[in-house]
């Protein structure tokens, strides 16, 4: 019976609830499914094994090849934007959090500072992000950021009051 409820609630979620909200549901209904097979695969208590492993990183790595050779859909990407200082000072950090943090309120959005910027752009390509945004130099200046395309890796200057109805547009395309 919790169940059918469970399935209802589901299925009844896209006409209440906002396109944020049901990704997340979904992401959350698919993580719940994946650890009840590995509950089952492996038996409660049981120990993976060397095979159990291959197969969830072939699994894992055929899923972002695909996202990247496919130029599958933004919508579909858990993460919508990645957004990254150029460097670690001159105030772009505190510019970048903030950015992140105005577009958390819409879509899930990763900040990261670490390393050279090209990695970070690679390893946002790599789990399938379709945006990257860049706080530098000109950013406090003019007000503007650049954003990054996952498929086309053309890159854009884009005012910073107009960034959630450019990622929203691109997204709902």
């Amino acid at each position: 019976m919790k169940i059918l409820a469970l399935l209802v609630a589901l299925g009844v979620l896209p006409f209440f609830a906002g396109e944020y909200y049901v990704n997340l549901a979904s992401q959350i209904f698919i993580f719940a499914v994946f650890a009840a097979s590995i509950n089952l695969l492996l038996g409660y208590g049981g120990l993976p094994t060397l095979g159990h492993a291959s197969y969830l990183g072939v699994a894992a790595y055929a899923s972002a090849l695909l996202g990247l050779k496919l130029g599958l859909s933004p919508a579909l990407a858990p993460i919508k934007a990645g957004v990254f200082p150029l460097v670690k000072k001159d105030g772009m950090p505190e510019m970048a959090h903030r950015i992140a943090n105005e577009l958390r309120d819409a879509f899930p959005v990763f900040y990261d500072d670490s390393g050279a910027i090209g990695r970070r752009y690679r390893r946002q390509d790599e789990i399938g992000t379709p945006f990257c945004i860049t706080v530098d130099g000109e950013s406090s200046g003019d007000n503007t950021v650049t954003v990054r395309d996952r498929d086309t890796l053309a890159q854009e200057r884009i005012s910073i009051d107009r960034l959630r109805d450019y990622i929203g547009e691109r997204i709902s395309a």
